[in-house]
């Protein structure tokens, strides 16, 4: 797990040692990146929008290190580190980054908004799809797990045709699955069951683990191999009343 000791966590992984700094909004920031961290207890977390350099003189390292989480997506706020996401390693650090703002205004507009008329779009188009279209689907997926592979899944043609048919059926599509907290926390708990989910969830949930892809790559390897695919798929099997799956 990655720990933050006073040190920029993102200048470490560029090789650089650079003490954080205290700045006015109450936050550790990096003088050098504008990196921001909130402490709470024994956690350090990272917060999705970037400083304005405004810092007081630098921190001295600390003598027992922390551990480094990402932090909460909350509307209201996000200045609480969230021990359900620690950074295991440089990796997910780097990715994490990735989702780091450059300023306060630019993380709002990007927020997850429940009341986006995309989901309404979305919904609509969802009852538009025809058992015969849920049923090749369900078939095409039911196809590739028959395959055996494990490994590669992108690159197999019988999982590419299966998500050729996502895309041009509208199941999986655009809307700020980044920042959409409880969906995430959702899909990483392998004990959360699906079936509770609307015909729209479900469809959220499919298009975050398909469209991340580019920027965590394996995502999907990771969803089919554990299983929150089929899991999805089969509570999408009971919401359109379209059965064809049987799975172990």
């Amino acid at each position: 797990m990655v720990q933050f000791d006073g040190y920029c966590p993102e200048c470490l992984l560029h090789g650089e040692q650079v003490l954080m700094q205290l700045n006015n909004d109450g936050y550790l920031e990096c003088p050098q990146s504008r990196l921001q961290i909130v402490l709470q207890g024994n956690s350090a977390g990272i917060l999705r929008w970037r400083g304005n350099g405004q810092v007081q003189p630098a921190i001295t390292a600390f003598e027992s290190p922390v551990l480094l989480t990402e932090t909460m997506k909350l509307e209201t706020e996000e200045a609480v580190p969230d021990e359900t996401f620690v950074l295991q390693d440089s990796w997910a650090l780097e990715w994490y980054l990735h989702e780091v703002y450059d300023h306060y205004k630019a993380y709002k507009r990007h927020q997850f908004n429940a009341k986006d008329p995309v989901f309404e779009r979305q919904r609509q188009l969802l009852s538009d799809i025809t058992p015969a279209q849920w049923q090749q689907l369900f078939e095409g997926y039911l196809h590739f797990c028959n395959t055996g592979i494990t490994i590669n899944v992108l690159h197999h043609p019988v999982f590419k045709k299966w998500h050729q048919l996502l895309l041009s059926y509208g199941v999986v599509f655009e809307f700020n699955w980044h920042a959409w907290h409880r969906g995430w926390v959702n899909l990483r708990n392998p004990k959360f069951s699906f079936y509770r989910s609307s015909l729209l969830e479900l469809s959220m949930y499919l298009s975050a683990i398909i469209l991340s892809e580019p920027f965590d790559e394996g995502s999907i390897e990771f969803y089919y191999n554990n299983k929150t695919i089929e899991r999805i798929i089969i509570a999408m099997e009971q919401r359109t009343g379209v059965q064809v799956l049987t799975l172990d």
